[in-house]
């Protein structure tokens, strides 16, 4: 269920959305590393994930908000 992959650019942690108690959270997960870490949460769905800043400390992400 995961999806919008992105890698790092020093190519060691891809980052990507998946579904986590039925809402998509972005997550990052390091070569080598047992498992994932969630890197954002939030209650707004949905999330698409766009890329990383070019010193690798920043997620860049959109979610979609409804406006009346």
């Amino acid at each position: 269920d995961a999806n919008d992959p992105v890698w790092s650019n020093d190519s060691q942690t891809v980052a990507y959305a998946a579904v986590k108690d039925g809402v998509r959270q972005i997550f990052t997960h390091r070569i080598g590393s047992p498992s994932p870490t969630l890197a954002f949460e939030s209650k707004e769905d949905p999330k698409w994930l766009d890329d990383w800043s070019p010193d690798d400390a920043w997620l860049l992400f959109q979610h979609q908000t409804t406006t009346l």
